[in-house]
């Protein structure tokens, strides 16, 4: 059964490819499993919640969406994928999913590249208030999508 996910304020890291997106994240949470590359590396939407209660041990997950009109979306926990628990698992799974999407770049749904990674530890941010009340977004370079970019240096 799937079990809704209540979405925080979203603050997006919004930029062109290769701005650093990724990197500013991988800092602010003190993470190594978000895969940072030169030209395109995120391929999904990549939600980053705080959530005290995982501890050292992050939880990453897929998300469905529910389309309820008027442009929002409620979200759900897909039972269809296995949870994955654990730095080392999770960066696994992010380097095979960007994979994959980079295989299926334009047949994949919008709703289906939804994640969410909940990380027990926010060293960078001694505000944990905020973190409680706002989730972070990895996304893909906003240029990415644009046919009439140059993207010969991938």
């Amino acid at each position: 059964m799937e079990s809704k996910v209540e979405i925080r304020n979203l603050c997006p890291m919004i930029a062109v490819i290769s701005a650093g997106k990724t990197s500013i994240l991988k800092v602010i949470f003190d993470v190594d499993f978000l895969e940072a590359t030169a030209g395109i590396g995120t391929k999904f939407v990549n939600i980053i919640r705080y959530n005290p209660e995982v501890g050292k041990n992050p939880r990453f997950y897929h998300l469905k969406l529910k389309n309820i009109g008027n442009g929002d979306y409620e979200y759900y926990k897909d039972p269809d994928f296995k949870e994955v628990i654990g730095k080392d698992n999770i960066k696994q799974k992010n380097k095979i999913l960007n994979e994959e999407y980079k295989q299926n770049d334009k047949n994949v749904p919008y709703e289906e590249l939804f994640y969410m990674i909940e990380v027990g530890e926010a060293n960078f941010i001694k505000d944990k208030e905020y973190l409680q009340n706002y989730d972070l977004v990895d996304i893909p370079g906003v240029n990415e999508f644009n046919p009439d970019e140059d993207k010969s240096y991938e």
